[in-house]
């Protein structure tokens, strides 16, 4: 996968958006139909807009368990470049998940119980291997009924020229979560977001054809709502273009076919704050954990500082 610091145009035109959202379809089909796309460009692209700001890049949601499909998909398309992944820094800082193996492959009791045995016993433990070569953490890790992976943060890149930010999304105790990450010069968080509460993604989303492509969305009224709620909370870096966009959508509300009874739905269900938990990465291995209240005063209302 090639990586580069270079980033595509941090202010791309309505021109290069469409033609981003029409090549959409070169993408595997399965693969395609995975990818939820959300945010401040949708309204434009839909009313064919001629005339508007420009945007920084096009944001889209992905279930956790179909990121790696997603990043070995994007691997065949020529104009795929990747700036920050975030398994990078969860390798380097040791964060990991459970994932459960399908199927065990099981040794005999006997033999792995006498393995087990010689490598416990073995004064230097560290580097005690068996008979198959493997030392004992392998041979720990081999007997357990998970894997120890890194944790999926999601990826910024481009695609067709255009800048993306792909971060997983998952349901957990009924609510729609997400992973996200906010990489700077003055500071690095891994992000874990609540997107919407008592909510279910395959219920929330919506199918829609946007320039000859079929796609997923979240609902329009969902970015209304998360733009009144950034404003709201005053989060500096955003206030503008929210005010913006909520301009252009109230001007083709009718359009867009935008339902007030739907905006009250999600308003009943939005978080009040949606970061639940930051994990700083404060260099040499070390993280601290920050909770939703503290990292909204150290990062999106007052610019961001150095954790100290």
């Amino acid at each position: 996968m090639p990586h580069t610091s270079i980033l595509a145009n941090p202010n791309a035109p309505i021109e290069e958006i469409r033609e981003f959202y029409k090549r959409l379809k070169e993408i595997n089909s399965n693969i395609l139909q995975s990818m939820y796309f959300y945010g401040g460009i949708l309204p434009y692209v839909m009313t064919n807009a001629k005339d508007c700001r420009s945007f920084g890049d096009v944001d889209i949601f992905v279930p956790v368990y179909m990121m790696e499909h997603l990043r070995e998909e994007l691997k065949k398309q020529p104009t795929f470049r990747i700036f920050h992944d975030s398994q990078n820094y969860t390798t380097d800082y040791n964060l990991t998940s459970r994932v459960y193996k399908k199927e065990m492959i099981k040794k005999d009791p006997l033999e792995e119980a006498g393995e087990f045995l010689s490598l416990i016993t073995n004064p230097d433990i560290n580097n005690a291997v068996g008979s198959d070569g493997k030392n004992f953490e392998t041979f720990l890790d081999n007997s357990r009924p998970y894997y120890q992976v890194p944790q999926d943060f999601g990826f910024k890149g481009s695609l067709f020229g255009v800048n993306i930010s792909v971060f997983p999304i998952y349901n957990y105790e009924n609510n729609l979560m997400a992973k996200s990450f906010n990489i700077r010069d003055l500071y690095q968080f891994l992000l874990g977001v609540r997107v919407m509460n008592s909510t279910k993604l395959s219920d929330f989303a919506k199918k829609c054809e946007v320039l000859g492509t079929p796609i997923n969305i979240l609902p329009l009224e969902y970015t209304i709502v998360s733009k009144e709620s950034a404003i709201n909370e005053g989060y500096i870096k955003r206030t503008d273009k929210d005010a913006i966009d909520l301009a252009y959508i109230e001007e083709h509300k009718k359009e867009l076919g935008i339902s007030d009874e739907v905006i009250a739905n999600i308003r009943a269900n939005y978080p009040d704050y949606s970061v639940s938990v930051a994990y700083a990465l404060l260099g040499n291995g070390q993280v601290e954990t920050v909770y939703g209240e503290e990292y909204k005063e150290l990062v999106l209302k007052h610019n961001g500082r150095v954790i100290s």
